[in-house]
């Protein structure tokens, strides 16, 4: 199968790239890697003759990029982004110039400008960080202010004359906005100007019209609307409630967002209804486990999972994501369970990703985004009807697991009389994983009772289970999936933390270090005094035995040393050892009291003894004398103790012999006699 960013070896030694596929997979759409290459049309059955080749432009995980290089990037992305969506009409010669040109009436970008953009977007893996300019090549650049209004002339002269807006007015404009934002209901445009004029400008105020070097109204109005999309002024006008209630646009249902496999994955978390063991110690239990699902939108297949203990966050969405990308079997026999291929077959990631406002802020989707090109969207606040298909699948799961896990949490837990169900628990953390994959593949395999009618999926007489649905649409509407490298997902998803280099190895806690080739090659590990070196690190806390250090603007795959103790691998697990061993430690503190005071008592006591004899002494030599023949005491004590344990001699004297004749037994009073006399003559040493 061929997917979106896939590069390939052409046979004049040139490489493309795969932009688009079409629904029916029959064609695609690619560019060349030279300048002045553009999209081009390809069949399928000839793009998949040719050899495939790992991707040539590296990722840049950690943003180290000037701040103006930044700025640049998403100046020219907030023009771009207007049309980069519109496939496939934007790889089409007469649809993309007329695009350009509507895009050009709200950028200040140039149609030739657009063109080099375009170009290296696509060339670069559809990712944002395509647009950062080449270091070696470009300057530093600079936000020029305008140097004239755009758009036409006013209607009516006015005596105020027309100044650029700098980029010092343009953050008192976005002062004002927010402001204005804020109290959209109570204010008008011309209030908020006139309050604008009054509060940022007084001395040009106190001057006469002739005189006054004032932004005009229209110049503060035009960068309103193109700062704030219609959508946050109806919010900002109206409130969010009543935007979500009257004028949110409601289209359909969640399958219509989506035409084919991997269009969009909603994402979710929820804290599962079952208590769960440690792996370490079966008598502690340890609360209720997080649960993550990904679901692919169009088949309902489930795309990734993620069982974890922390709260619902980016860093357990991560590894949710990852295992999007993962290959199912593998994932599956790491847990003791033999999957075949087409039980579960996804692994790779979607076009687009759908998750809570929460969950889906901050570095890691933004590294998910620039990256990898993978677009991500947020639900609002309060809006679970958004993520059905995901928050369905929880109930499905759940009415499944009820009855039959131990430990899970019915009904009545908080009622009086009520049973308490983590005493119930039995199953640990690996274990309930084990436990939950066979019953994805039944989910899998199970009919979709309420799948909204699609034509075509209806004429094909296709059944509507997941496995079902997703085999079809990879034939008949493949070309949104994303192919991407596992090891580079890994270390851009996963947590970040700046570890010390010790002389153990590169340290995340204690007891648990790193090392990687390199470090070895440089001696990162002698032992210097006060070397307290630091370095990226990025790491699976489910996982522990493979992990990234960030060195020379490149990852490389760490593991852990031999100090390290295996069993820790499992950072969830490692914490509640620790947290087992502080309670021993609490528990012991009064033994170890009671321990201490009897030897100290013991010891003071024979202290003292020898002190008394000690004191008893006279010593009638002088010191040298004492002091002169050690040697020669050292010998006889050595002597006096070797007699002192050594075992008493054996008795060498022949025992007594009694007969066995039959004769001499015959008379029992006679042999009583006997022993009684040698028993006396023994005592007396007489031989009577």
């Amino acid at each position: 199968m061929i997917c979106v960013n896939e590069i390939f070896q052409l046979e004049d030694e040139g490489l493309i790239r795969v932009l688009w596929i079409s629904e029916d997979y029959s064609r695609a759409y690619v560019i060349g890697f030279e300048n002045s290459s553009l999209p081009e049309v390809m069949n399928l059955d000839e793009l998949e003759q040719l050899e495939k080749k790992d991707e040539i432009y590296s990722f840049d995980y950690i943003n180290e990029a000037p701040k103006k290089h930044i700025e640049l990037r998403d100046t020219v992305w907030t023009s771009l982004q207007l049309i980069v969506y519109r496939e496939p009409d934007i790889y089409i010669k007469k649809y993309r110039n007329k695009l350009i040109s509507e895009a050009m009436q709200k950028s200040e970008l140039a149609r030739k400008s657009f063109y080099k953009y375009l170009k290296r977007y696509w060339q670069r893996g559809k990712t944002l960080n395509a647009l950062l300019p080449d270091y070696r090549n470009c300057g530093t650049g600079t936000n020029k202010p305008d140097a004239k209004l755009s758009g036409r002339k006013p209607k009516n002269s006015s005596k105020i004359k027309t100044i650029k807006i700098t980029d010092d007015i343009m953050k008192i404009f976005l002062r004002v906005f927010k402001e204005y934002n804020k109290n959209a209901d109570k204010f008008s445009y011309a209030d908020a100007y006139k309050k604008m004029l009054f509060e940022y400008f007084p001395e040009e105020m106190k001057k006469s019209e002739e005189d006054r070097f004032i932004p005009s109204y229209r110049q503060f109005v035009a960068r309103y609307k193109k700062f704030n999309s219609p959508e946050d002024r109806l919010k900002s006008e109206k409130g969010e409630r009543i935007y979500d209630k009257d004028y949110r646009p409601i289209l359909g249902e969640s399958t219509s967002e989506a035409y084919g496999p991997g269009s969009k994955y909603q994402i979710d978390a929820t804290v599962g209804d079952i208590y769960l063991v440690s792996e370490l110690n079966r008598k502690k239990i340890i609360g209720r486990p997080v649960i993550y699902f990904c679901i692919d939108v169009f088949s309902r297949m489930v795309a990734g999972m993620y069982v974890g203990l922390e709260g619902p966050s980016m860093a357990g969405a991560s590894m949710a994501i990852i295992n999007c990308a993962e290959d199912k079997m593998q994932f599956a026999k790491s847990y003791g369970v033999d999957i075949n291929k087409d039980d579960w077959p996804v692994e790779n990631l979607p076009e687009t990703f759908l998750g809570d406002n929460g969950e889906m802020k901050g570095i890691t989707p933004e590294n998910m985004i620039r990256n990898f090109g993978i677009r991500v969207q947020t639900t609002g606040s309060y809006r679970a009807d958004a993520k059905g298909i995901v928050e369905r699948f929880f109930k499905t799961i759940n009415d499944k697991v009820r009855p039959e896990a131990p430990g899970f949490v019915l009904p009545d837990h908080r009622a009086r009389g009520g049973g308490d169900y983590r005493l119930d628990a039995q199953m640990n953390l690996s274990e309930f994983i084990r436990y939950l994959i066979p019953k994805i593949i039944l989910h899998n395999r199970t009919l979709i009772t309420d799948y909204p009618f699609d034509e075509q999926v209806a004429k094909a007489g296709v059944m509507h289970k997941p496995k079902d649905l997703w085999n079809w649409g990879i034939k008949r509407r493949a070309g949104l999936l994303r192919t991407v490298d596992l090891e580079q997902l890994k270390a851009s998803l996963y947590i970040h933390k700046k570890a010390t280099v010790t002389k153990h190895g590169i340290k995340l806690h204690n007891d648990l270090y790193f090392t990687f080739p390199i470090a070895m090659e440089e001696d990162w590990f002698i032992r210097v005094k006060d070397n307290k070196a630091k370095v990226d690190l990025a790491y699976n806390p489910r996982d522990l035995s493979v992990a990234y250090i960030y060195y020379k603007n490149k990852y490389h795959r760490a593991r852990p040393t031999a100090y390290s103790d295996l069993l820790k691998y499992n950072l969830e697990d490692y914490f509640f050892y620790q947290e087992c061993l502080k309670a021993q430690e609490a528990a012991d503190r009064h033994n170890s009291l009671s321990d201490g005071y009897y030897e100290y008592e013991q010891s003071k006591k024979i202290l003292k003894e020898v002190k008394e004899k000690a004191n008893g002494l006279v010593h009638a030599e002088s010191k040298t004398a004492r002091t002169k023949d050690i040697k020669a005491n050292r010998a006889v004590e050595k002597e006096y103790q070797r007699q002192k344990v050594k075992e008493p001699e054996k008795d060498t004297k022949p025992a007594d012999v009694i007969s066995i004749d039959k004769k001499e037994t015959d008379s029992k009073k006679k042999a009583a006699a006997d022993r009684l006399r040698a028993l006396r003559n023994k005592k007396f040493n007489r031989n009577d």
